[in-house]
């Protein structure tokens, strides 16, 4: 491990004591942990340039940068999708952005059409009968998300962040876990701390495991953890790790 990654490690003390000893302030509504740390103070995004101006320019100059190379994957993965898998070459699903803000995610397709007119929204699992075949190979890539890097540029997204998470998930997770909506106080990002450390979700203690992580990143957001953070998306691209 690194000594960027030792810096950054989610494992802290205080971090499990925000998740794990929580008690409601009744008279105003925040909540602390056991020692009277407010969790709104302690997950705040520290002020600064970089978290202000920094990180935006950024992203948009790395986005633009990407476009080209970007354009001719997401040209030849949706030919191969027209070809291999019968229906709608993009897919957009609901998810709640910054503010708790709707917006449409668009992603390459890699379900079947209408996988989920007879489930409902379910949690995405291990060799999901509902993927095709080249569905298979671009979450195992994360070339799916490629569609996402128009909605950097739009503002409804960032390059680095807390994943969006479908509003009917957010509903019942805010509900379970003290701090969840704390991860609507930024741009949600097609890459983060919680994607490169953790799978994808599959149930809600991978969800419990994840706030732990974007939490963290809240906290600590700054220029060398997102370069962190993109040096590990790469591994992760390379490796397939986590797809489902």
């Amino acid at each position: 491990m690194s000594e960027l990654q030792q810096k950054y490690r989610i494992v802290t003390q205080h971090a499990e004591a925000l998740l794990e000893h929580t008690s409601a302030n009744n008279a105003g509504g925040t909540v602390a942990d056991s020692e009277g740390v407010v969790a709104q103070d302690f997950c705040q995004a520290p002020a600064g340039i970089y978290n202000r101006y920094g990180k935006r320019i950024i992203e948009v100059a790395i986005v633009v940068l990407l476009l080209p190379v970007a354009a001719g994957l997401i040209a030849a993965c949706a030919l191969l999708i027209k070809i291999l898998s019968p229906g709608p070459v993009f897919y957009r699903q609901e998810r709640m952005g910054r503010g708790g803000k709707p917006f449409g995610l668009l992603k390459l397709r890699t379900m079947v059409p209408n996988a989920e007119d007879t489930t409902g929204p379910v949690w995405a699992t291990e060799d999901d009968s509902r993927v095709t075949g080249i569905g298979r190979l671009l979450r195992r890539t994360r070339l799916d998300e490629l569609p996402q890097l128009f909605q950097v540029l739009t503002g409804e997204m960032a390059l680095i962040g807390p994943r969006p998470e479908r509003p009917q998930f957010v509903r019942q997770l805010a509900r379970d876990l003290p701090f969840y909506r704390i991860r609507l106080s930024v741009r949600p990002g097609i890459t983060g701390w919680a994607q490169v450390n953790h799978h994808y979700d599959s149930c809600s203690g991978d969800v419990y495991e994840k706030l732990r992580y974007d939490l963290y990143y809240i906290r600590h957001l700054s220029f060398g953890l997102d370069m962190e953070i993109l040096h590990r998306t790469l591994g992760v691209i390379i490796h397939g790790t986590g797809a489902r």
